[in-house]
């Protein structure tokens, strides 16, 4: 539904800017989605909530850094206490006049698919995660009949499915998420209790 909306496939236009709302007490688990609305190329910021529970129990996010990574702007709000809506806001008017980037991605896929991707794509006339989703199957608005027939060709030239090129995608986002997490995550063990074992559970989780 949110990819839909995204792309202005419910018949609406799309947005002009995306507020991504992430609870940071789970922020390993929402990076996999606010991976993939950056990737629209739509203006995007993170706003952190729940900073002040995880600061009871001992967790802090490295805000700056996790901008870095994403190359968002990244914003804790404590909304109860009005903390961090005024920020919130001015990044809004920020991301309201500022142009869409060109889509892209920061996970690297395996090598045979990665080149085949940065191959073809200016072939397409397309962007390499254009390409990718084409390739994958997903069928956003840019994919052209042009860029359709170049996408079954790397299937072809690779020997495998929409299926298979999706599952790698999946593969190499969560790797590089749990990458992110792991550098702006930082845990007082003295506070907290069991929370050093939610954690053990968020990053060896074979899907989050």
């Amino acid at each position: 539904v949110a990819a839909d909306i995204i792309f202005g496939r419910d018949h609406g236009a799309p947005p002009d800017a995306v507020v991504c709302v992430v609870d940071v007490t789970n922020l390993a688990r929402h990076l996999y989605l606010v991976g993939q609305v950056i990737e629209t190329g739509r203006p995007t910021i993170v706003a952190l909530t729940m900073v002040d529970e995880a600061a009871r129990i001992g967790l802090s996010i490295d805000a700056k850094k996790l901008a870095a990574h994403l190359k968002v702007p990244v914003v804790e709000v404590v909304a109860s206490k009005v903390k961090g809506l005024d920020n919130l806001g001015a990044e809004i008017e920020r991301a309201l006049t500022r142009p869409w980037m060109l889509p892209t991605r920061a996970y690297r896929l395996p090598p045979a698919l990665e080149s085949c991707i940065k191959e073809f794509a200016p072939l397409a006339d397309s962007t390499e995660i254009q390409t990718l989703y084409c390739v994958a199957g997903q069928h956003t608005p840019a994919c052209t009949d042009k860029l359709e027939k170049i996408a079954s060709r790397v299937r072809a030239d690779l020997g495998v499915d929409e299926e298979t090129v999706r599952r790698f995608i999946v593969e190499a986002r969560y790797k590089w998420h749990r990458g992110v997490a792991h550098e702006v995550i930082r845990f007082d063990g003295r506070k907290g209790g069991d929370w050093t074992r939610r954690l053990d559970d968020i990053f060896l989780h074979r899907v989050f």
